[in-house]
C-alpha cells in the first residue's frame, strides 16, 4: 500500500499449519480484510529465514527451514480465473465491491438461410471471389 496507507488487520493466529506445494509450514498470519486471495506471504515473513534466494525471472524461492531446503514455484499464467463463490461472498461482506456483474461471451449462430443470395445481374468473377 502507498501514501501511507494502512491495511487494517483483524487478528493474528499463531503457528497455523499451511500445505505449500507439497510442504508443511507453521507460520504466524494476519487476518486482512481482503478476499482476492487466501493467502499473502510478506517481507517479515522472508526476515524469519537467515538465508533465502528469490528468483523474479523464474518465479521461485528458495530457503531452508528446520534443516530442509524447500523451493516455492510462483504462477507464471497471466490468465484470468473464475472467481469462487466465497471469494466473493468475502468481497462483498467487507464492502470490496459495489457491483458484480458477469460477462460471457457468446458466440452467435448463423443460420444457412441468410446466406448472401447472388442476383443474375452480379458480375461472375465477383461471385466466384465472394463464393
Amino acid at each position: 500500500m502507498g501514501n501511507g496507507e494502512q491495511l487494517e488487520c483483524e487478528g493474528e493466529v499463531q503457528n497455523i499449519l499451511v500445505q505449500i506445494q507439497g510442504h508443511s509450514l507453521y507460520i504466524s498470519v494476519y487476518v486482512l480484510p481482503i478476499a482476492a486471495t487466501e493467502l499473502v506471504l510478506r517481507s517479515q515473513w522472508l526476515a524469519t529465514f537467515d538465508t533465502h534466494l528469490v528468483n523474479f525471472k523464474e518465479c521461485f524461492l528458495t530457503f531452508y527451514i528446520n534443516g530442509e531446503l524447500i523451493t516455492l514455484h510462483g504462477e507464471t499464467s497471466n490468465l484470468a480465473i473464475l472467481a469462487q463463490f466465497h471469494q466473493l461472498t468475502r468481497l462483498q461482506a467487507t464492502n470490496s465491491i459495489a457491483e458484480l456483474y458477469a460477462i460471457q461471451i457468446q458466440t452467435p449462430e448463423v443460420s444457412t438461410h441468410h446466406l448472401l443470395e447472388f442476383t443474375t445481374s452480379m458480375e461472375p468473377e465477383l461471385a466466384m471471389t465472394i463464393q
